[in-house]
């Protein structure tokens, strides 16, 4: 009596490697609203080429598979000055308080 589950090669893949290079280049190009690709729309995109419903996570598995990832500059107010910012950052004395007192700081 053997163990023989080491011998089945497990689910095919969703895409072929013709269609993965296709969903490459597609990602590449700027989606049909403007905005970002994501999970749901590459889901869609997949969905219409196999002419069947696919779930989201699917989208987001070959998004990670491909190597994309979701990188979104951190949003700014309009207002802020940004060289004050920086000249309180290096001028800003570091202190002790209620919430840090484990803290110590050399002086």
């Amino acid at each position: 009596m053997k163990d023989k589950r080491h011998q089945h090669p497990g689910t095919p893949p969703l895409l072929s490697v013709v269609e993965q290079a296709q969903l490459l280049q597609t990602l590449r190009t700027p989606t049909a609203d403007g905005g970002l690709w994501n999970s749901r729309k590459v889901a869609e995109w997949i969905g219409n080429l196999l002419d069947r419903p696919v779930s989201v996570q699917r989208g987001w598995d070959y998004l990670r598979s491909l190597e994309f990832r979701l990188r979104v500059p951190r949003p700014e107010h309009d207002l802020a000055d940004l060289e004050a910012q920086e000249a309180w950052k290096k001028n800003c004395e570091r202190e002790p308080n209620e919430f840090n007192s484990s803290i110590h700081w050399q002086q």
